[in-house]
């Protein structure tokens, strides 16, 4: 089978917006990250997901406190710094939860698996 150079590039141009949702946040979040999110890749061993049209970000957080297990929503993959979200254990948890604001954040951000 020949693939013609459109379909081709109708591939590799694939971006966020044609992804399915795997997390969906909600909450009256100021700034808003509400909205759908999609797997982007991995980062520090875990998934991360990126919203499908902001630059918002939901990825693990393995640095900031090591033998704790966190889970953040920021502006930049890799950077924990605000206004974000956090979700935090002593155990190994899921992204799914509700999240606390800090560093100029407001309100609680509910994470669900789509």
């Amino acid at each position: 089978m020949v693939i013609s150079g459109s379909m081709r590039n109708r591939r590799q141009r694939q971006g966020p917006e044609r992804l399915p949702c795997v997390l969906e946040v909600s909450g009256v979040l100021v700034p808003d990250v509400t909205g759908c999110y999609v797997l982007a890749g991995t980062y520090a061993s875990q998934p991360y997901y990126k919203h499908r049209t902001l630059q918002r970000y939901i990825w693990y957080d393995s640095t900031t406190y090591p033998g704790e297990y966190w889970w953040q929503i920021t502006d930049e993959l890799g950077v924990a710094t605000g206004p974000a979200w956090y979700r935090w254990d002593n155990v190994p948890i899921a992204p799914a939860g509700e999240y606390l604001p800090w560093q100029g954040a407001t309100g609680t951000a509910t994470v669900i698996i789509s």
